[in-house]
């Protein structure tokens, strides 16, 4: 307000005293008139008489309209703000200032004692119209300068010393505490009055004097000592922070609290005490930890809790602000923000795990009908998008209350710590990518400052997540809430063999975010925390985590279709970082409800999650894929899992799984051999960037290294899927060579193995190599190509399949894995002699082809017979519903598995809509026959004729083939089909 040492000296003329009274408001510490005043716009002369400013101000408060505080409070106000000043501290400004704030601090109280003297006609409050005692209108008074400034504590002291000589000083303590709690009972009128309240008690509790006053049944009576009912409607005088609790230790205080505070407070009246507290510019935040901690410490108390909820939610909107603001001024931030919310969730979880404890206690019991009368504001049900319309009152008085509250306090108070955490390690990384570019930069110095400033941040969160104490008693808060949603879900009866699976009223009441903050808490500790499994999440944790999970997998029925995901993500987690597998054994094996259901709910959610429809979540999707085929994978170790496996891959929803494997594997390939790699190479050949030229220089490293991360987490996936379609092989190889995958599967790694060993795929592996050590070891994809031929060697059309594949059959690739494939296994003798015996197939097969490649004329297949999708030669028509579009059955069953979709008009499509063409068939056939005649008469002319050819085709001694593999070979352009 003061910005130059001429306003001083105008403060110091002001002080005194201005000759005209009319103008002492305009005049004593306005900015606008001292701006006047320094431009020569302003007339007011200055005078040396020091009575002048005491008659001023008596004169503006004679005035009717006048509140008798306004121009005092302002004073006060300004005389604060002067001591943030430089010049503050000077020997004559200080002792003007002092002079002033003590003639002010004087006018106070004289006018709190005689207003009337001053002011005759003044506009008497509406506090104190309700009193009748003297010494209540002077407090009445007092709350009315409290109003306008906040509460000050030298006006209070000032206040008790001014009438001490008229009333003791405990009494007057003791007045002004039983008001205070007073003016918080009547919530609809004062603004406010909460942050008085704080403030007056949290003045008494510092002075060791009035201390005891607080601390005595006398005072607080939150002591309660008696069986007596009666002292409980005495006690709701206290107010929302002191109301007694249902957790006293006296049960018959208990029952007593639950009958008489349920219709204590109304909704209304507690929206009204949340918005005064969020139009306060005041945070009395240490004041209330401090004092709610005293409160907590002599007994608990119900009602605090929803206080403290309307207190963390404004500070909660408070710390986004300040967020916000730092962010634009570039400031570092500090974890001391979050140190309010965390503090009173400490207390909460304390209160919240005494009730844990005391399950068999009506009036301490979380109640199932309290979830369904609960307004939830915004928050997303489990079970529908939208908010219930059952709201009804808050239930006062409710332990429900608490513990909810405490759930969510998880939400505003621990899950943004643990996100910044992660946003702070990846900014860091960032600065030190940024940092190995910048040599001899001016900015280097700056930013290696920036990144020891987050380094200190992070190592402050570290001390706010790693408290292991919050860590364990935030677990037992989860598993009270896990094992109560387990029983109101009846989860534990729900077993494929006995009910079955149904959505639950309850679902549309509980909040999406508890269970989405359980799992991304648990998650984080389980991969930053060593041996959390073993210490704080332990194997009964997990097993009952795994049984509400069971629910969420088996029946996707959240609104977020990704939720059954994340926790197959949790449980992926817990089976990588426990130490005792024995647990997993115990969970996964010795539960019922786990090991009944949990297969079929993994291959129905790797189906589910790609089907949101939501495109920013496509990649997602593979990332929880991912975690699944981890989990397919471990189960195929485990016996009783094996037998399920067979009945469950041979099924509808097992055919699909295979589908979307394959698709997956497709993609993820094509997208890292056709378009990441040729992009990186192309940005690495770019024209070289000077070395001055930092900017750019980072802006094509980032680019090159999120090329590097998409091909890592793509070969990552890849991985995975091809090492679980090998574990399918060992026990489900029928299965694979179905028709319907057989040639998807064998032309797919037939495609990796021409990438891999071909030559014109050097340069690309070896960039793979340089870019993905860690995802991409050549050999070991080689041994599971190999290791999958060796398995299904033996399945028909297999050979004939792999020979025909133009685009990728090498029969040298084919020996180039041999070699490896025996140079690098070892033990395992007779799948090198499986694999031996199917490439010397695969050669002979070869020779058959050629051979008869060279004495056949190309066949065309008529286009009626050919189907609409892949050209290929129709065998078993059949006609979709919709479209009238006539497919090989084969095709059109391959295609709905993986969308239920006619591919023409993407309506709705069935395998059993399908409508079969015998007619059609039946001269399909008559066609076949024909070419097959036809060729058997050349092949019969050519022996006869003893014709040379480049292989000797001696078909009854060399080939011995399965006869099905003969029966129809068709040429088509330049390709042989034999089917």
């Amino acid at each position: 307000m003061f910005a130059n040492i001429d306003e001083v000296l105008f403060l110091e003329e002001s002080c005194k005293f201005t000759i005209n009274p009319a103008n002492a408001d305009k005049l004593i510490f306005l900015r606008e008139t001292y701006k006047q005043y320094f431009e020569g716009k302003s007339n007011v002369l200055i005078s040396e008489n020091q009575d002048i400013l005491e008659a001023c101000i008596l004169e503006r408060l004679k005035q009717p309209e006048t509140n008798p505080f306004v121009l005092l409070v302002q004073t006060k106000q300004n005389i604060e703000y002067l001591k943030g000043k430089p010049w503050y501290d000077t020997p004559e400004i200080a002792n003007l200032i002092e002079s002033f704030r003590i003639m002010v601090q004087n006018y106070l109280m004289t006018i709190l004692q005689y207003p009337d003297q001053f002011s005759p006609q003044r506009c008497i409050s509406d506090r104190e119209k309700e009193e009748n005692q003297e010494i209540l209108k002077l407090i009445a008074r007092l709350f009315d300068i409290f109003d306008s400034i906040g509460f000050d504590s030298e006006i209070l002291t000032q206040f008790i010393q001014n009438l001490e000589e008229n009333f003791n000083e405990n009494q007057l303590h003791s007045q002004i505490i039983q008001y205070s709690r007073k003016c918080i009972q009547k919530l609809h009128i004062y603004n406010d009055q909460v942050n008085y309240y704080i403030a007056i008690f949290q003045h008494y509790l510092n002075d060791l004097k009035t201390r005891e006053l607080i601390i005595s049944d006398i005072i607080a009576r939150w002591n309660v000592k008696t069986d007596r009912g009666d002292i409980l409607e005495k006690e709701f005088v206290l107010g929302p922070l002191f109301t007694i609790s249902l957790l006293q230790e006296n049960q018959y205080v208990r029952q007593r609290a639950h009958q008489s505070l349920s219709g204590r407070m109304t909704k209304r009246q507690f929206e009204i005490l949340l918005k005064q507290y969020q139009q306060t510019s005041h945070n009395h935040v240490e004041n209330l930890v401090i004092l709610t901690k005293l409160c907590l410490s002599k007994s608990t108390f119900q009602q605090t809790i929803q206080f403290l909820k309307a207190v963390c939610f404004c500070n909660k909107l408070k710390t986004k602000e300040a967020y916000s603001h730092n962010r634009q001024l570039k400031m570092i931030q500090n974890v001391s923000s979050d140190g309010f919310i965390l503090n009173l969730y400490d207390i909460l979880l304390n209160l919240s795990n005494k009730i844990s404890s005391r399950a068999d206690d009506t009036y301490t019991k979380i109640d199932k009908n309290f979830w369904f009368t609960l307004p939830f504001e915004n928050d997303q049900m489990l079970l529908f998008s939208s908010k219930p319309l059952i709201g009804q009152n808050l239930q006062i008085g409710n332990v429900s209350y608490l513990f909810f509250y405490t759930l969510k306090f998880v939400q505003i108070g621990i899950m943004p710590v643990l996100t910044r955490m992660k946003d702070l390690f990846k900014a860091i990384k960032e600065k030190k990518d940024l940092i190995q570019i910048l040599n001899d930069h001016p900015q280097k110095s700056f930013i290696q400052a920036q990144i020891d400033a987050q380094d200190e941040e992070a190592h402050q969160l570290e001390v706010v997540i790693f408290n292991l104490g919050r860590i364990k008693d935030t677990i037992q808060l989860f598993d009270t809430f896990i094992l109560l949603f387990k029983t109101w879900l009846n989860v534990d009866n729900w077993n494929n063999n006995q009910t079955q699976w149904q959505e639950q009223e309850i679902l549309k009441y509980i909040p999406e975010f508890i269970i989405n903050d359980i799992i991304d808490y648990v998650d984080f500790y389980m991969q930053n925390l060593e041996h959390f499994t073993e210490n704080y999440f332990n194997h009964k944790n997990f097993t009952s985590f795994v049984e509400l999970a069971i629910y969420f997998i088996h029946l996707p029925i959240a609104t977020n279709k990704y939720l059954p995901g994340k926790f197959i993500e949790a449980i992926y987690y817990f089976t990588k970082v426990t130490k005792n597998q024995c647990y997993i054994y115990e969970t996964f094996v010795n539960n019922d409800l786990v090991r009944e259901n949990l297969l079929q709910g993994l291959i129905n959610q790797y189906l589910a999650v790609g089907e949101t429809g939501a495109n920013n979540q496509f990649y997602a999707k593979f990332q929880y894929r991912f975690y699944i085929n981890d989990l397919l994978f471990q189960l195929m170790s485990i016996n009783v899992y094996q037998r399920q496996f067979i009945t469950h891959m041979d099924s509808n929803s097992g055919h699909r799984l295979i589908k979307h494997m394959i698709s997956d594997m497709n993609y993820g390939f094509e997208e890292i051999w056709t378009n990441y790699l040729e992009t990186f190479i192309k940005k690495q050949q770019e024209q070289e960037i000077p070395n001055n030229n930092f900017e750019q220089r980072y802006n094509k490293q980032r680019e090159l290294d999120m090329i590097k991360g998409q091909i890592q987490s793509n070969l990552q996936n890849m991985k995975s899927n091809l090492k679980l379609l090998v574990e399918f092989s060992y026990h489900i190889p029928k299965i694979l060579m179905k028709e319907i995958f057989q040639e998807m599967i064998l032309k797919m790694l037939n495609y990796y193995l021409d990438n891999f060993l071909s030559e014109k795929s050097k340069e690309k592996l070896d960039i793979l190599k340089q870019i993905a050590q860690k995802e991409f070891k050549l050999a070991n994809f080689l041994h599971q190509i190999g290791t999958f031929f060796a398995n299904i060697c033996e399945e028909n059309k297999a050979v004939s399949i792999i020979v025909k594949d133009g685009r990728s059959y090498h029969i040298e690739n084919f020996q180039k894995l041999e070699k490896i494939f025996r140079d690098n296994i070892s033990g395992q003798q007779d799948k090198v002699e499986k694999l031996s015996r199917f490439i010397k197939n695969l050669q002979r097969k070869s020779e058959k082809k050629r051979f008869l490649e060279s004495i056949l004329e190309q066949t065309q297949i008529p286009d009626k017979y050919q189907d609409p999708i892949y050209g290929e030669l129709i065998k078993d028509p059949v006609m979709l519903p919709q479209s009238k579009t006539i497919m090989d059955r084969k095709v059109i069953i391959t295609a709905l598995l993986e969308k239920k979709l006619d591919p023409f008009t993407l309506t709705p499509l069935d395998e059993k809509d399908l409508i079969p063409l015998p007619e059609l068939k039946q001269e399909i056939d008559v066609w076949l026959n024909q070419i097959k005649k036809q060729r058997d008469l050349k092949v019969q002319e050519a022996e006869q004729n003893r014709m040379q050819t480049e292989i000797q085709f001696q078909q009854s001694q060399i080939f011995k083939f399965q006869d099905e593999e003969d029966d129809q070979n068709v040429f088509k352009g330049n390709r042989y089909e034999d089917d």
